[in-house]
């Protein structure tokens, strides 16, 4: 373990030395040509406008909003969101998201709200006579915002109490909310920016017959005053843990009236006479319709957020272990605390966990693309229903899986930076908190799970069927007989991912087999399909739908690595997929040993040695792996976590530009007085 250096070796460049791989050539393999040129556009941007550079002084909530918007708005003035890449290339949209999160997320937000978010719905879910209205929010006239979620009910969308009743006298749409428990909430750039929403009401026409939710464009401030319009009430729901540049809010209607042309017509419309009339006829699949429009947008965000947080946290992480020295064997310098079995095994798995995501981002962000320009011709809906449906499952498990990974990864990542790492200037404490509202946002992740399991024993009870439903492969494998045994014997056969993915696809069918079996015992004793399906959760489906994403994800990195040219790149590639897929099936070794899969300790302990072994091939390998993906040292705005390996020089600099840190304070004389008065 004892390596030959001096005390004043730059360690960082010690570690890149003896990497395997050249790092800029794996940066453009992971991220592509296209990807780094529009991202160094966009760093080069930010970091030569003084606008968006920061200070060490915590700033009041009303600064930090202040800041996000200018800083966001500034970003749209630049052009760059006009980049020809954006409309052509589905990664350059993600790079641009996890850039800019990188930054600062409260900026992605107030940059890209309007044209995301909002212009999404209006794109996706209006008509042509919704061109004007487009324009409007993609050049910056007005500013939308995105609202369903409402204050009792979040991930039960088909409850929500808003309603949109349509007053055929009037040829209007009378917005309303009944009570507080309905108002909007949660809506991001409504409390205090929004102009207009997308607002999802219960679609009522004039015989009291209700259709289910429907998207509207609701104006909710006169541009000019920025006041709101009489009978919209709206306010702030005040400062958050995290993402506090983002104005949340909450809005009620009362008796509010909106042109019928404002409804969003492309999954149903109300004729003069007010009846409905719908290309749709299933409701379920229209409301299906409705939201799946934007999952690209709701959930797709919500990968790359998480992607982007673990790439600072794992940079940063990784980067002050290699410079950090602490103990060591006998008379030599002291050693790196990368070269200890413990921080490898802390760190490396969630480097491992980066590389997989970004991957599977790559692969489902593509798939994505083009689902999205499918579903803007109506007549495509039906045809690609099947297609929606996996991508749904396959998004709302991984939104939870990347989420839940970053929020572990984070945490451990400060922890192994010891006590500098709680810092504010380390970086790592606002990564955590801004990564926190990841795993509610959009879909609470325990909900989002039962949506994937769901679908999946909607499948295994169609077994029997010859057709088979999975345009994208992530489940190809469920009506196909499994190996009942684990075959690998050696670390070298289990290091191999198709191994791992072969254990992985028997865990689902048997996972998928057992959480049937227990739903219809609940059912043959009586209880009903809810019941059945809430008491089947816990170490059924829950487990099931994390195994089913692990599996999707791990078949994307193996995928990915087998497009490796480069020999060096390949095999590291290789190194990391397994040690995701040992250190993910790792946690399932339970259910491992009860189906019988694995008869003994040996394998599991085989299993854990791979798993070790793993991180000693990457220890030379981390530092030049996370030059790969880390952001420029001016977005990743950490002492500990800065390329140049300086830590003591980054963090003497840091104490010195805090404000006030050598003067006395204000309240000196308090202190003072105090003194005297017991002299």
């Amino acid at each position: 373990m004892a390596l030959n250096l001096t005390n004043n070796s730059n360690m960082l460049n010690f570690y890149r030395a003896k990497s395997s791989f050249c790092s800029e050539k794996l940066k453009e393999f992971i991220e592509t040509k296209e990807v780094i040129t529009f991202k160094d556009k966009l760093f080069k941007i930010l970091e030569e406008d003084p606008l968006f550079h920061r200070t060490t002084e915590t700033a009041s909530l009303d600064e930090v909003r202040r800041l996000a918007l200018l800083r966001g708005m500034r970003i749209i003035d630049s052009g760059i969101l006009q980049d020809p890449t954006l409309k052509s290339h589905p990664l350059v949209v993600s790079g641009l998201i996890v850039a800019l999160v990188q930054y600062d997320p409260s900026v992605m937000f107030k940059s890209t709200f309007s044209v995301g978010f909002f212009g999404r719905s209006i794109k996706g879910l209006g008509t042509s006579d919704h061109s004007s209205m487009l324009a409007d929010a993609l050049t910056g006239k007005i500013t939308g915002c995105f609202a369903l979620t409402e204050i009792s009910h979040g991930s039960d969308a088909k409850n929500m109490r808003t309603t949109a009743t349509f007053d055929k006298n009037s040829q209007e749409f009378v917005l309303h909310t009944e009570d507080f428990e309905a108002a909007k909430c949660w809506v991001g750039n409504m409390g205090q920016m929004a102009t207009h929403a997308t607002v999802f009401a219960q679609l009522v026409t004039p015989d009291g017959q209700c259709h289910g939710l429907h998207p509207f464009i609701a104006p909710l401030r006169d541009p000019t005053t920025h006041k709101p319009y009489p009978g919209v009430v709206i306010g702030d729901m005040g400062e958050k843990i995290g993402l506090n540049g983002i104005d949340n809010g909450y809005c009620m209607f009362n008796q509010y009236r909106i042109p019928k042309s404002y409804l969003l017509s492309r999954i149903g419309t109300v004729t003069e006479d007010g009846e409905y009339i719908s290309p749709i006829q299933n409701p379920r699949r229209r409301f299906g319709a409705a939201l799946g429009t934007l999952i690209g947008g709701r959930i797709g965000v919500c990968k790359n957020l998480a992607v982007a947080y673990l790439t600072n946290a794992i940079s940063i992480a990784v980067r002050y272990s290699a410079a950090r020295r602490q103990f060591g064997p006998g008379e030599v310098p002291e050693l790196s605390i990368i070269e200890y079995q413990l921080q490898q095994w802390r760190l490396f798995p969630h480097l491992a966990a980066l590389f997989a995501f970004k991957a599977f981002t790559r692969a489902v962000n593509t798939r994505q693309f083009h689902i999205s320009q499918a579903l803007e011709d109506p007549a495509e809906m039906l045809s690609k229903a099947d297609e929606l449906l996996e991508m749904h499952a396959v998004t709302s498990a991984a939104k939870a899986v990347c989420s839940w990974t970053a929020a572990q990864a984070i945490q451990e990542c400060r922890e192994a930076c010891g006590g500098h790492g709680y810092l504010k200037c380390a970086g790592l404490g606002e990564l955590r908190n801004n990564n926190d509202s990841n795993c509610t946002y959009e879909g609470e992740n325990n909900v989002l799970q039962q949506q994937a399991s769901n679908w999946l024993l909607q499948l295994w009870r169609r077994r029997d069927n010859s057709r088979f439903p999975s345009p994208l492969g992530s489940v190809s494998f469920l009506y196909q007989t499994q190996p009942d045994k684990m075959a690998a014997r050696t670390e070298a056969e289990l290091c191999h991912p198709p191994v791992i993915l072969q254990a992985y696809q028997w865990l689902v069918c048997w996972l998928v087999q057992k959480t049937s079996e227990t739903y219809n015992a609940h059912v043959k004793l009586g209880k009903d399909s809810f019941t059945a399906r809430n008491h089947s959760q816990v170490f059924n489906a829950r487990t099931l739908s994390i195994v089913y994403i692990e599996h999707y994800i791990i078949q994307c990195f193996w995928d990915l690595c087998c497009q490796a040219t480069d020999g060096n790149i390949r095999a590291v590639l290789t190194k990391l997929c397994a040690l995701y897929a040992l250190t993910s099936i790792e946690k399932h070794l339970v259910y491992l040993y009860q189906g019988g899969y694995i008869q003994g300790p040996a394998e599991s302990q085989l299993i854990q040695s791979a798993i070790l072994s793993l991180c000693d091939q990457l220890r030379l390998e981390a530092v030049a792996l996370v030059d790969s993906v880390a952001p420029p040292d001016f977005v990743l705005n950490s002492a500990l976590g800065h390329s140049n390996g300086e830590v003591y020089k980054n963090l003497q600099q840091a104490f010195l530009q805090s404000p006030g840190s050598m003067q006395r304070p204000a309240w000196w004389t308090e202190l003072s007085g105090r003194y005297r008065s017991r002299l």
